[in-house]
């Protein structure tokens, strides 16, 4: 993300506008902290959802909000979220002797002449990035989300210096408030207490994985209801680093006191960060990435940590990952007519926005409108049980996808009025 350059003359440089860093085009809103807080969400090919305050608080999760991964919870609390809830980094910069903590989008304001804050959001909707730029210490420091279908959520983190002289810093950065699987919607809302009393993190000490968990299922009758499933959360990027899942370890480290070690806390929020020193030289900078996913299995957590026995090659999985949703993603915008070039680049994002939110809505045709015979057989089985049997019987001899006009043809023979109905009102619409 180095490089940044407006990129239209026409746009003033104070107010924001669109610019290249990273091979992408992204637009920026400049000083977005002299701004009421505003809600932006994140665009995903996949089962995703996070909805993010420009204050930086947030919340996100999968599929559903039974599924989430920070508490999901109303837009105003979202707001006033970004000091407990979601990704937080804290530095230490030694300078001269004296120490100085510098926490990036941690205060309602920053320092007025002493920090800049920028946000960007590309123009395929598929990554925002936090901007805060340090002019005494000179330094920069982003952290930018985005998701993978095979690991989560990422947030990259990246710190540059763009002073004349190399510069010693401390770090603690992750991600806080992460809830357990399984958390039910109405209780996250509502008892959110309730829900503590049930929570408990993990630590595993040889990869750094966290895992966080429920006792057992939240219930108010006295039986046995196990949950078996896990959030998940993991850093990769910084060298002989520490990784906390204790508040009392995020005290210790910002006052200066010796960081115990901790692999497990009960009956508290889930928290997982990752404290380490780096040196950074004139220019040069250091980025890292904070994963997290929900509901994982026993099996996926196994396999999980059998991949961060090789740190280097999980994050280069994760990276091709991300990039590989966002070219998945504009290609189903492109098949629903939504990419086009015109003179203004305004008009251009606008109608691809528009696209996009229309297909998330109401989806968009695969494969060219061609259908899937076990998504026609699924539906078929959804409106009308009874007949599953007898469609399956009427489409045996047809492939694996097939036009509509061998769908009618072959309910045709099958002679059910209820059936013809329900193939005639079927589309092979999706979105993924």
């Amino acid at each position: 993300m180095r490089n940044l350059k407006l990129t239209n003359p026409n746009i003033q440089p104070d107010l924001g506008g669109f610019v290249t860093f990273a091979g992408e085009r992204y637009y920026q809103i400049c000083d977005v902290d002299d701004l009421p807080p505003f809600f932006i969400s994140l665009a995903a090919r996949g089962d995703h959802w996070l909805f993010i305050s420009s204050s930086s608080g947030l919340t996100a999760g999968r599929s559903a909000p039974e599924y989430a991964l920070f508490p999901y919870v109303p837009v105003d609390r979202i707001h006033e979220s970004h000091q407990h809830t979601g990704a937080v980094t804290h530095i230490k910069v030694h300078s001269g002797g004296q120490t100085q903590i510098w926490s990036p989008f941690f205060h309602q304001k920053p320092w007025k002449g002493r920090c800049t804050r920028n946000l960007y959001k590309n123009i395929l909707g598929t990554k925002i990035c936090f901007e805060e730029i340090h002019h005494e210490h000179q330094l920069t420091f982003r952290l930018t989300w985005s998701t993978s279908e095979a690991f989560g959520f990422v947030a990259t983190g990246e710190l540059l210096n763009h002073g004349q002289n190399s510069v010693e810093l401390s770090l603690v950065t992750g991600l806080q408030n992460i809830l357990p699987a399984n958390t039910p919607r109405a209780i996250q809302e509502s008892s959110s207490n309730l829900v503590d009393a049930y929570k408990r993190s993990e630590l595993d000490a040889e990869t750094g994985l966290g895992l966080y968990t429920l006792y057992s299922a939240i219930s108010d009758r006295a039986q046995a209801n196990e949950s078996l499933r896990a959030n998940t959360a993991f850093c990769l990027g910084l060298d002989h680093a520490q990784t906390l899942i204790s508040n009392d370890q995020l005290q210790q480290f910002l006052m200066n006191e010796r960081l115990s070690a901790t692999s497990e806390t009960k009956g508290v929020r889930g928290l997982h960060l990752t404290h380490a020193r780096i040196t950074l030289a004139m220019n040069q900078d250091q980025s890292w990435d904070l994963v997290a996913d929900t509901q994982s299995t026993q099996s996926q957590i196994i396999a999980l940590k059998a991949q961060l026995q090789d740190p280097a090659a999980l994050r280069q999985m994760i990276h091709q990952d991300v990039e590989l949703g966002s070219r998945e993603l504009a290609r189903l915008v492109a098949g629903s007519d939504g990419l086009q070039t015109s003179g203004e680049e305004a008009v251009t994002v606008h109608h691809y926005a528009n696209v996009l939110f229309n297909i998330m809505r109401g989806g968009t045709f695969i494969d060219h409108g061609l259908i899937t015979k076990t998504d026609f057989l699924k539906s078929v089985q959804t409106f009308n049980r009874a007949l599953r049997p007898q469609a399956e019987q009427a489409l045996q001899d047809l492939p694996a996808q097939f036009k509509r006009s061998a769908l009618m043809d072959g309910i045709k023979d099958a002679r059910s009025p209820q059936l013809q109905r329900l193939a005639q009102e079927y589309l092979p619409i999706s979105f993924g």
